[in-house]
């Protein structure tokens, strides 16, 4: 909104605030512009003084910065002898766009998930447990609310949360920990941007990782006797039956003391 001082009429031309040195104007009551214009006002009649009038624009383009050059007359044709000049930065009502989404720095028990976005903001996840192979993302409004699916039970309380994006292309991250080892997870992550109206992504977007296998081997051993009753484990030699003390030899591992007992229990006790 703009006002005079006493009755007239304002006129103006709106141009973006980059071609600011393309375009020239002359500062007369009607003006004339020349070079890119976004819009040229009809001429403003102002019937009272110190009365505000608004001035509306079509079409803008949002996060954007323009100029306005006004300049008045009164009713008596005097002209002001400068344009006024208004910058004009229109809000930013789109949403971020996710440039990219990765979990990195995966183990057996963890994982970074690591978020870029085309401006700053707020990222919510969720980390689903994907081992039967039929995990889905939930709404966003969902992830948006920090609420956990019904029927769905976290690996860990770090698979929900949020995190800040401070910077525009470049990625921020969150430390997912207490996961299962080999297991493949699924996660889910929405964001909001940081300007006034907190504009909100209506789609979660997704990234597919499995944990490391970090879980030894288990080892099964059966010893099958030779021909003559004996059979070695490890460097121990086990004696026939006959030859065999009532107590495995001082000093070879659990596992020979084991194997012995598995060879022949009559022939050995564990100690």
């Amino acid at each position: 909104a703009v006002q005079l001082d006493e009755p007239g009429t304002i006129y103006g031309g709106l141009l973006l605030a980059s071609k600011g040195p393309q375009v020239s104007a002359t500062a007369t009551c009607e003006p004339t512009f020349t070079g890119p214009m976004v819009a040229v006002m009809n001429p403003v009649t102002v019937t009272q003084g110190q009365q505000p009038v608004s001035l509306s624009f079509d079409g803008l383009t949002a996060n954007t910065d323009y100029l306005l050059k006004l300049i008045a007359t009164d009713v008596y044709d005097n002209c002001q002898s400068h344009f006024t000049d208004l910058l004009i930065h229109t809000l930013d009502n789109v949403p971020p766009v996710t440039l990219a989404m990765n979990v990195v720095g995966v183990t057996g028990s963890s994982g970074v998930l690591q978020l870029t976005l085309d401006e700053p903001g707020t990222v919510y996840y969720l980390v689903l447990d994907n081992n039967a192979g039929s995990a889905t993302c939930p709404s966003a409004d969902q992830l948006f609310s920090l609420t956990v699916p019904n029927g769905v039970t976290l690996t860990s309380p770090s698979c929900l949360g949020n995190f800040t994006v401070p910077a525009s292309n470049t990625p921020a991250q969150q430390n997912i920990t207490g996961l299962t080892s080999q297991t493949p997870y699924l996660a889910c992550a929405v964001a909001l941007d940081a300007t006034r109206l907190r504009n909100r992504q209506s789609q979660p977007t997704s990234q597919n990782f499995t944990t490391l296998d970090v879980t030894p081997p288990q080892l099964t051993v059966r010893p099958v006797p030779g021909s003559d009753g004996n059979f070695t484990c490890s460097r121990y030699r086990v004696l026939p039956c006959v030859q065999q003390p009532q107590r495995c030899p001082p000093g070879p591992p659990k596992l020979c003391r084991k194997l012995c007992a598995a060879w022949k229990p009559e022939c050995c006790s564990i100690t």
